[in-house]
């Protein structure tokens, strides 16, 4: 059976669709894939360098007349695209306007009384353009890594999370540098935590649950 060595950007659901699958549960929750899930609970981050275990396809069998032409339908999976966004003193854009742009498709929406942005966007698609207001934003989709259980002790993955919430990690190469651990603090200071610059014990654990995963 073949296996899957995740890249920098990929998630589960592509990897499903270019193996043939529309479900991604279906290898997900192989039994070849069980310590897969105890390393990445979360099944749509994943770490480059991660193995999938790929299973054989099944054959669906369809019933059809000779000498006619039959059109068959298959409905492609979307990737959901959710976001709460909000101003520089972490109060919510309630209610507010927006633009994304994912290749050359535009979606106009508004987010709702909570701030949160939510939309259905193809899945083959890596990368949206938002604008809100004055404001815009690349979007980068699929290509936040996880931050425990990788060979960069999660760097990339904590300072992936510090950019979405507004601080100033630098770039997400992995390395544990002084901006980055001034991000941390910054974030700490912020959060009411002992400030260490260290991206461990209750720091990662807020940092977590503050950024939503």
């Amino acid at each position: 059976m073949p296996r899957h060595t995740v890249r920098q950007g990929e998630c589960l659901m592509g990897i499903a669709l270019r193996h043939g699958f529309q479900d991604w549960k279906r290898i997900y929750e192989h039994p070849e894939n069980e310590a897969l899930r105890r390393r990445r609970p979360h099944p749509h981050i994943l770490h480059p360098g991660d193995v999938v275990f790929i299973p054989e396809r099944g054959v669906k069998e369809l019933g059809a007349s000779t000498g006619r032409t039959h059109v068959f339908k298959v409905k492609q999976p979307l990737r959901e695209l959710c976001l709460t966004l909000k101003d520089a003193s972490g109060k919510p854009l309630a209610n507010e306007p927006y633009t994304l742009e994912v290749g050359s498709d535009f979606i106009e929406g508004a987010t709702d009384g909570e701030g949160l942005l939510l939309e259905q966007l193809p899945l083959r698609a890596d990368s949206a353009r938002l604008t809100v207001g004055e404001r815009s934003y690349e979007l980068r989709l699929a290509t936040l890594n996880p931050v425990e259980d990788t060979e960069d002790q999660g760097i990339s993955g904590v300072q992936a999370r510090l950019r979405n919430l507004g601080f100033e990690p630098g770039p997400a190469d992995g390395v544990l540098n002084e901006r980055t651990r001034q991000a941390l603090c910054a974030f700490e200071a912020i959060h009411g935590l002992p400030v260490t610059g260290e991206p461990a014990g209750r720091t990662l654990e807020k940092l977590k649950q503050v950024h939503g995963c």
